[in-house]
């Protein structure tokens, strides 16, 4: 299944009249690789957000739907709780513990209350 960073990539790649070789020089690994990516068989390298901007010479809209379907294809994510209190960590691993037990309102509950947060 092709996932929104694939999407993204593939358009990039159509609009530029590049093949996925070209840019999977451009990100230094193999066609395959770049493939498994795409396809969200492998994580996306953490670097390589920036990497795509800087070769592509995004434009800051197109930036921020690069980073958008970066995060909407992610399969894992990794926090740093050592700088966090107590509190922090233990809210942190008991969201982790419980999210798959979260049914589909308890989690529009969760969202609507951290996206009102942001906008504070």
């Amino acid at each position: 299944m092709v996932t929104a960073f694939g999407k993204f990539c593939r358009k990039l790649r159509i609009d530029r009249g590049q093949i996925m070789l070209d840019m999977a020089e451009s990100l230094q690994v193999s066609p395959a690789f770049l493939s498994a990516v795409e396809n969200g068989k492998k994580n996306i390298p953490a670097q390589w957000g920036d990497r795509i901007i800087k070769a592509y010479k995004l434009s800051e809209k197109k930036s921020m739907e690069l980073l958008d379907a970066i995060d909407k294809s992610k399969t894992e994510i990794r926090i740093n709780l050592s700088k966090h209190s107590e509190q922090d960590r233990n809210l942190a691993i008991a969201f982790a513990r419980e999210f798959g037990s979260l049914n589909s309102e308890q989690k529009k509950e969760i969202l609507k209350m951290l996206s009102a947060e942001r906008k504070d």
